[in-house]
């Protein structure tokens, strides 16, 4: 089978084309080869992070893979066809218990984007897997474990999903240490639209701290309850143990047809209201619209909508994530993606992808 050629330069020019790439090569059996990997990022080629979602697409696909290392710029990967096969950190107690794996970053890498890498490739596979994953959870520059469990999740539920994410410790960056439990039933997925937003139902605020103070947790809630005008039982302060410190706000908001979660990491030179703020604004900048998908759930609905057979959503804006997962997807033929410019931004994007639906 002639493998696809993809230079890792291109659109965004991150670790997005190895995740889509990856996930693609295991669900079409096609063989990939990448080129320029992550040139577009200030240390190119593979780091920590990337190489776990190497690690674990290769483990469930018993794939042959060349050049994966630190830095390297240049991936060859070929999935063995077939389901995947129990590995040295895979284990299975009888034929009809669930198999279970576990990957360690090994770094405070996000574990979130090697979860986002794997649970397309075993929804497809259809079988009872528990995945645990060791890294970070709470990165600057990826999804949060919060984000994923409180807006992904429960969309790839919505399409027929049958999964979950317990988040059993956090891993803030740069400690990591986090831990998350991933569970997977055979599923078969849906096309779903997601055209309106419907009207607002609740808005719940969460702050955590670890190794930190409790104060900063509750600082940020009254900020947040004073500029959302909540009642006190909409906010949730949390202080947590792990390794190193971390702090997170969020917000999350869920409407009649979708949610949506908007957070911000607490650091050393910012006051805990400042951090408020910056969820706050980021919650009022998505209020102002009308699209019920944000940025970031954008480009994580496109492969689970080509399982599902087609789809369709409209985002509040198309970034270069959605804009080259998109170009990943049709290099493998797996979809055809329509982007419709919409008012105020906004972006409808049709996914006709029949090839690879049960």
């Amino acid at each position: 089978m002639n493998s696809v050629q993809l230079d890792g330069s291109q659109g965004e020019g991150g670790g997005q084309i190895l995740r889509s790439a990856l996930s693609l090569s295991v669900i079409t059996g096609r063989p990939v080869q990448i080129h320029n990997i992550r040139a577009g990022r200030k240390k190119p080629g593979l780091m920590r992070q990337h190489l776990s979602c190497v690690t674990a697409a290769k483990a469930l696909s018993m794939a042959a893979v060349s050049g994966a290392e630190l830095g390297s710029k240049v991936l060859e990967f070929a999935p063995s066809l077939g389901a995947p096969s129990p590995a040295a950190n895979a284990e299975t107690d009888s034929a009809n218990a669930p198999q279970r794996w576990e990957f360690d970053i090994g770094s405070a890498g996000s574990s979130m984007l090697v979860a986002q890498t794997i649970i397309p490739i075993l929804l497809h596979q259809r079988q009872h897997v528990t995945v645990t994953i060791i890294g970070g959870t709470h990165n600057p520059l990826a999804p949060s474990a919060d984000y994923i469990r409180a807006v992904f999740i429960p969309m790839l539920a919505r399409m027929g999903a049958q999964l979950t994410l317990v988040l059993e410790r956090y891993g803030f960056y740069p400690a990591g240490g986090g831990r998350v439990l991933l569970q997977i039933q055979p599923s078969t997925l849906l096309p779903i639209s997601l055209i309106e937003r419907g009207v607002l139902q609740n808005i719940h605020a969460s702050a955590v701290v670890q190794g930190l103070p409790p104060g900063i947790a509750d600082r940020e809630l009254g900020a947040l309850q004073q500029r959302l005008k909540l009642a006190p039982e909409q906010l949730e302060r949390r202080v947590v143990d792990g390794f190193g410190v971390g702090n997170v706000v969020q917000i999350t908001a869920q409407y009649a047809h979708c949610s949506a979660a908007f957070w911000a990491l607490g650091e050393k030179s910012r006051s805990s209201e400042a951090v408020a703020f910056d969820a706050a604004e980021q919650f009022a900048a998505y209020s102002q619209l009308s699209a019920p998908v944000d940025a970031h759930l954008a480009d994580q609905l496109l492969l689970p909508m080509t399982l599902a057979g087609g789809g369709e959503f409209v985002c509040t804006h198309a970034t270069p994530h959605l804009h080259t997962n998109a170009e990943v997807l049709m290099a493998f033929g797996a979809a055809e993606i329509i982007f419709t410019p919409m008012q105020h931004g906004a972006v409808h994007v049709q996914v006709q992808a029949p090839a690879l639906s049960r």
